[in-house]
Protein backbone atom coordinates (compact mmCIF):
# COMPACT_ATOMS: atom_id res chain seq x y z
CA UNK A 1 0.00 0.00 0.00
CA UNK A 2 1.59 3.24 -1.05
CA UNK A 3 1.66 6.47 1.40
CA UNK A 4 -1.88 7.73 -0.31
CA UNK A 5 -3.66 4.66 0.06
CA UNK A 6 -2.99 4.64 3.64
CA UNK A 7 -3.73 8.12 4.11
CA UNK A 8 -6.69 7.90 1.82
CA UNK A 9 -8.03 5.00 4.19
CA UNK A 10 -7.09 7.00 7.43
CA UNK A 11 -9.45 9.51 6.23
CA UNK A 12 -12.39 7.15 5.38
CA UNK A 13 -12.48 5.86 9.04
CA UNK A 14 -12.67 8.91 10.26
CA UNK A 15 -15.73 9.75 7.96
CA UNK A 16 -17.24 6.70 9.68
CA UNK A 17 -16.92 8.22 12.90
CA UNK A 18 -18.21 11.39 12.70
CA UNK A 19 -21.76 11.01 13.28
CA UNK A 20 -20.87 9.19 16.77
CA UNK A 21 -18.15 11.78 17.71
CA UNK A 22 -17.83 14.83 15.87
CA UNK A 23 -15.76 16.62 18.09
CA UNK A 24 -13.00 13.45 17.95
CA UNK A 25 -12.99 13.97 14.64
CA UNK A 26 -12.10 17.23 13.82
CA UNK A 27 -9.26 16.55 15.82
CA UNK A 28 -8.50 13.26 14.31
CA UNK A 29 -8.61 14.93 10.34
CA UNK A 30 -6.21 17.91 11.76
CA UNK A 31 -3.53 15.30 12.79
CA UNK A 32 -3.96 13.55 9.54
CA UNK A 33 -3.14 16.77 8.04
CA UNK A 34 -0.26 17.02 10.23
CA UNK A 35 1.10 13.90 9.55
CA UNK A 36 0.21 14.34 5.59
CA UNK A 37 1.85 17.61 5.40
CA UNK A 38 4.79 16.46 7.31
CA UNK A 39 6.06 14.00 4.91
CA UNK A 40 4.67 15.92 1.85
CA UNK A 41 7.89 18.12 1.41
CA UNK A 42 6.88 18.80 -2.77
CA UNK A 43 3.01 19.57 -2.01
CA UNK A 44 1.88 16.90 -4.03
CA UNK A 45 -1.15 16.24 -1.30
CA UNK A 46 -2.03 20.01 -1.38
CA UNK A 47 -5.50 19.81 -2.44
CA UNK A 48 -6.31 16.57 0.08
CA UNK A 49 -4.40 17.89 2.74
CA UNK A 50 -6.39 21.41 2.35
CA UNK A 51 -9.87 18.47 1.96
CA UNK A 52 -8.95 17.35 5.40
CA UNK A 53 -9.12 20.18 7.42
CA UNK A 54 -12.18 21.95 5.47
CA UNK A 55 -13.59 18.39 6.64
CA UNK A 56 -12.54 19.53 10.21
CA UNK A 57 -13.99 22.88 10.05
CA UNK A 58 -17.25 21.99 8.72
CA UNK A 59 -17.68 19.65 11.76
CA UNK A 60 -16.90 22.49 13.82
CA UNK A 61 -19.36 24.55 11.78
CA UNK A 62 -22.23 22.15 12.55
CA UNK A 63 -21.52 20.34 15.46
CA UNK A 64 -19.79 22.69 18.00
CA UNK A 65 -22.36 24.84 20.06
CA UNK A 66 -20.98 24.72 23.15
CA UNK A 67 -18.86 28.43 23.85
CA UNK A 68 -16.12 26.47 25.96
CA UNK A 69 -15.75 23.57 23.35
CA UNK A 70 -15.49 26.05 20.96
CA UNK A 71 -12.93 28.30 22.38
CA UNK A 72 -11.03 24.76 22.70
CA UNK A 73 -11.08 23.24 19.18
CA UNK A 74 -10.54 27.13 17.79
CA UNK A 75 -7.34 26.61 19.76
CA UNK A 76 -6.56 23.37 18.36
CA UNK A 77 -7.56 24.23 14.91
CA UNK A 78 -5.37 27.41 15.29
CA UNK A 79 -2.38 25.75 15.79
CA UNK A 80 -2.62 22.55 13.34
CA UNK A 81 -2.98 25.65 10.48
CA UNK A 82 0.07 27.19 12.13
CA UNK A 83 2.17 23.86 11.53
CA UNK A 84 0.65 23.11 7.91
CA UNK A 85 3.41 24.04 5.37
CA UNK A 86 2.60 21.93 2.73
CA UNK A 87 -0.52 24.37 0.70
CA UNK A 88 -0.45 26.05 -1.96
CA UNK A 89 -0.68 29.58 -1.05
CA UNK A 90 -4.80 30.11 -1.75
CA UNK A 91 -5.35 27.28 0.06
CA UNK A 92 -3.80 28.58 2.96
CA UNK A 93 -4.73 32.17 2.43
CA UNK A 94 -8.33 30.50 2.84
CA UNK A 95 -7.95 28.17 5.94
CA UNK A 96 -6.71 31.41 7.44
CA UNK A 97 -9.21 33.42 6.73
CA UNK A 98 -11.73 31.42 8.37
CA UNK A 99 -10.01 30.69 11.25
CA UNK A 100 -9.54 34.29 11.71
CA UNK A 101 -13.53 34.24 11.48
CA UNK A 102 -13.81 31.72 14.17
CA UNK A 103 -11.63 33.65 16.07
CA UNK A 104 -13.36 36.55 16.06
CA UNK A 105 -16.84 34.76 16.27
CA UNK A 106 -16.55 33.42 19.64
CA UNK A 107 -18.84 34.06 22.46
CA UNK A 108 -16.95 36.80 24.85
CA UNK A 109 -14.62 39.34 24.19
CA UNK A 110 -12.26 37.90 26.45
CA UNK A 111 -11.87 34.53 24.33
CA UNK A 112 -11.80 36.64 21.18
CA UNK A 113 -9.19 38.67 22.34
CA UNK A 114 -6.64 35.78 23.41
CA UNK A 115 -7.33 33.42 20.49
CA UNK A 116 -6.74 36.16 17.45
CA UNK A 117 -3.96 36.90 19.67
CA UNK A 118 -2.02 33.27 19.42
CA UNK A 119 -3.53 33.45 15.41
CA UNK A 120 -0.66 36.27 14.98
CA UNK A 121 1.30 33.01 14.37
CA UNK A 122 -0.57 31.85 11.49
CA UNK A 123 0.80 35.42 9.51
CA UNK A 124 4.62 34.68 10.71
CA UNK A 125 5.54 31.44 11.51
CA UNK A 126 8.00 29.28 9.61
CA UNK A 127 6.74 29.05 6.35
CA UNK A 128 5.07 32.11 6.36
CA UNK A 129 5.92 36.11 6.87
CA UNK A 130 3.12 38.22 5.88
CA UNK A 131 4.03 41.02 9.12
CA UNK A 132 1.48 44.01 7.60
CA UNK A 133 -0.97 40.94 8.81
CA UNK A 134 -0.26 39.86 11.81
CA UNK A 135 0.39 43.98 13.37
CA UNK A 136 -3.25 44.25 12.19
CA UNK A 137 -3.91 41.10 14.91
CA UNK A 138 -2.35 43.29 17.47
CA UNK A 139 -4.51 45.95 16.66
CA UNK A 140 -7.49 44.08 17.34
CA UNK A 141 -6.31 42.43 19.67
CA UNK A 142 -6.07 45.64 21.99
CA UNK A 143 -9.08 47.21 20.53
CA UNK A 144 -11.15 44.25 21.98
CA UNK A 145 -8.96 44.62 25.12
CA UNK A 146 -9.94 47.61 25.69
CA UNK A 147 -13.57 46.86 25.38
CA UNK A 148 -13.36 43.87 27.73
CA UNK A 149 -11.09 46.04 30.21
CA UNK A 150 -13.64 48.38 29.81
CA UNK A 151 -16.53 46.32 30.98
CA UNK A 152 -14.65 44.35 33.90
CA UNK A 153 -11.46 45.41 35.34
CA UNK A 154 -10.33 41.89 35.65
CA UNK A 155 -9.51 41.40 32.06
CA UNK A 156 -6.60 43.62 32.67
CA UNK A 157 -4.60 40.18 31.99
CA UNK A 158 -5.59 40.67 28.42
CA UNK A 159 -3.37 43.64 28.19
CA UNK A 160 -0.02 41.89 29.73
CA UNK A 161 -0.56 38.73 27.57
CA UNK A 162 -0.48 41.45 24.75
CA UNK A 163 2.35 43.12 26.16
CA UNK A 164 4.11 39.37 26.19
CA UNK A 165 3.17 38.24 22.74
CA UNK A 166 4.95 42.07 21.65
CA UNK A 167 8.19 40.62 23.39
CA UNK A 168 8.03 36.95 21.58
CA UNK A 169 8.28 38.46 18.43
CA UNK A 170 10.25 41.68 18.97
CA UNK A 171 13.00 39.22 20.50
CA UNK A 172 13.22 37.41 17.15
CA UNK A 173 13.13 40.23 15.04
CA UNK A 174 9.57 39.53 13.75
CA UNK A 175 6.12 41.35 13.09
CA UNK A 176 7.68 44.93 12.17
CA UNK A 177 7.06 46.05 15.89
CA UNK A 178 8.85 49.05 17.30
CA UNK A 179 9.44 49.81 20.98
CA UNK A 180 7.24 52.56 20.88
CA UNK A 181 4.96 49.48 20.36
CA UNK A 182 5.95 47.71 23.95
CA UNK A 183 5.83 51.23 25.51
CA UNK A 184 2.43 51.87 24.43
CA UNK A 185 1.30 48.60 26.34
CA UNK A 186 2.97 49.21 29.43
CA UNK A 187 1.77 52.33 30.34
CA UNK A 188 -2.03 51.08 29.54
CA UNK A 189 -1.23 48.39 31.82
CA UNK A 190 0.52 50.95 34.81
CA UNK A 191 -2.41 52.88 34.21
CA UNK A 192 -5.31 50.94 34.48
CA UNK A 193 -3.66 48.57 37.71
CA UNK A 194 -4.08 51.68 39.47
CA UNK A 195 -8.07 51.09 38.88
CA UNK A 196 -7.43 47.53 39.78
CA UNK A 197 -5.86 48.47 42.99
CA UNK A 198 -8.74 50.31 44.17
CA UNK A 199 -11.78 48.00 42.10
CA UNK A 200 -9.47 44.84 43.53
CA UNK A 201 -10.51 42.28 41.56
CA UNK A 202 -10.48 38.38 42.18
CA UNK A 203 -7.10 38.13 39.80
CA UNK A 204 -5.68 41.03 41.19
CA UNK A 205 -2.72 39.23 42.59
CA UNK A 206 -2.34 36.92 39.23
CA UNK A 207 -2.10 40.15 37.00
CA UNK A 208 0.53 41.72 39.55
CA UNK A 209 2.71 38.73 39.27
CA UNK A 210 2.46 38.20 35.47
CA UNK A 211 2.96 42.41 35.03
CA UNK A 212 5.88 41.72 37.77
CA UNK A 213 7.77 39.16 35.82
CA UNK A 214 7.53 40.82 32.37
CA UNK A 215 8.90 43.79 33.91
CA UNK A 216 11.91 42.10 35.38
CA UNK A 217 12.29 40.31 31.69
CA UNK A 218 12.34 43.72 30.32
CA UNK A 219 14.68 45.20 32.55
CA UNK A 220 16.97 42.29 31.92
CA UNK A 221 17.31 42.81 28.27
CA UNK A 222 17.80 46.75 29.24
CA UNK A 223 20.69 45.58 31.67
CA UNK A 224 21.99 43.58 27.90
CA UNK A 225 21.47 47.03 26.07
CA UNK A 226 18.23 45.72 24.28
CA UNK A 227 14.91 47.81 24.34
CA UNK A 228 16.68 50.75 26.16
CA UNK A 229 14.27 52.90 24.84
CA UNK A 230 11.27 51.41 27.25
CA UNK A 231 10.74 52.64 30.61
CA UNK A 232 9.54 50.19 32.98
Amino acid sequence: MCIRDSFTSAAKLIEKLTANNPELCIRLYLQLALAVSSVDKEKSFDEFTYELISQALLLYEENVTDAEAKKATVQYITAAVINISSLSEENYDTLIANTMSYCSKLLKKPDQCLAVLNATHLFVNNHLVNEAKMFNCFKKCLQTAEVSVNSNIRNLLLYVHILNKFLYFLARGQGNLKPDDLQYCVKLIQEKLIIAEKEKPDNLDLIKKYFSNTKSYLQAKKAEGKLTEIEV
